[in-house]
């Protein structure tokens, strides 16, 4: 089981030894919670399978496709909902050991349904299947302290682009930055050494944009509460943990996070910034004045009021808050609708 699903759902975190399964214990059970696996590693076991087919599932579908299939257009419209549809867009990424999996799932019962990379047009085309979005949350998640509008606006950067080389928009907007840097100011720090030679200094209104990969991550916490704003761009899906981080101390600023069903939605201009997006693919330029009005011009002293908006936001997607006022009623309504009224 991959690690994020064994360290982030509360009741399986509880069993040390969760991938050990008896059959009586199978045989018992009320229902089949399957974590979808995405990994090209996956190897369809045929006599578990067999063993559980029988009982009702709840898919935990946390599948990301990459940047290239983020960019065509059928991203929003096609589907990719296992035991029901699955589109060619994203039949041709699966390997043989998954199609083993989805050609035998096509007869099970599916009770509830929960997707990450969850579209509006395939949410509203879901008839009776019971689909849910599904998004990053946190196991405990940093208390956030609400400043005072004086310390918020005393911050030394305007801007923290804290990313890694999963998408090259990414990579484009830190590049397209650097080269508006006569529009922006010189303020510009590409390392963590000079962002702690630029606080020695006591510089503000500056910009610290870096790439960090998984071999050399920041405390992304400690910089964000040294930034008014911190960018959040699409990853290898268009739902990232960075969806949630990035608002925890700060303003979140966005790639249209409107593509996908939310589970509790951003609002631009009231708890997070929305950055242009056209056919999945950021808008640079329209991002670049954006990103302008927020730090260099008129409404750089707008920010206060997102600012509180955004960090309570950003708590619905704790793990505790999340599960009681989204995953456990989804339950409730997906396994409960199907029993007899005995009343």
């Amino acid at each position: 089981m991959e690690g994020w699903f064994k360290h982030s759902i509360p009741e399986i975190r509880k069993h040390s030894l969760v991938e050990n399964y008896s059959a009586s214990e199978i045989e018992a059970c009320d229902a089949i919670i399957l974590f979808r696996n995405w990994r090209d590693t996956f190897v369809f076991d045929e006599g578990l399978f067999d063993a559980c087919k029988n009982k009702p599932f709840i898919v935990i579908d946390y599948a990301e496709y990459g940047p290239a299939s983020m960019y065509d257009e059928e991203y929003l419209t096609a589907w990719d909902i296992i035991g029901v549809r699955i589109d060619p867009l994203f039949e041709s990424a699966c390997t043989e050991e998954h199609k083993k999996l989805t050609n035998r799932f096509l007869d099970c019962s599916i009770k509830a349904y929960f997707k990450r990379e969850l579209s509006h047009a395939v949410y509203n085309k879901r008839q009776d299947l019971n689909l849910y979005p599904l998004d990053y949350f946190a196991n405990n998640m940093p208390d956030a302290i609400l400043l005072t509008e004086e310390e918020f606006y005393s911050r030394p950067l305007d801007l923290l682009f804290n990313w890694g080389f999963s998408n090259p928009e990414r990579c484009k907007l830190h590049g397209r930055i650097m080269m508006e840097i006569e529009k922006f100011g010189h303020n510009v720090f590409l390392s963590m050494a000079q962002f702690e030679e630029s606080i020695r200094n006591k510089s503000d209104h500056s910009f610290l944009l870096i790439r960090s990969d998984h071999h050399e991550r920041v405390d992304y916490s400690m910089l964000q509460q040294q930034s008014r704003l911190v960018l959040d761009l699409f990853g290898n899906g268009m739902k990232c943990f960075r969806n949630w981080e990035s608002a925890l101390h700060s303003i979140s600023v966005k790639q249209d996070p409107s593509l996908l069903v939310r589970t509790f939605a951003w609002t631009d201009g009231r708890d997070c910034l929305i950055l242009p997006t056209n056919v999945n693919r950021l808008n640079l330029d329209d991002a670049i004045d954006v990103i302008y009005e927020y730090t260099r011009g008129g409404k750089r002293h707008e920010l206060y009021p997102i600012y509180k908006n955004s960090i309570q936001h950003a708590r619905k997607y704790e793990s505790k808050y999340y599960f009681d006022n989204h995953i456990y009623p989804a339950l409730d309504e997906a396994l409960l609708e199907s029993k007899p009224d005995i009343s």
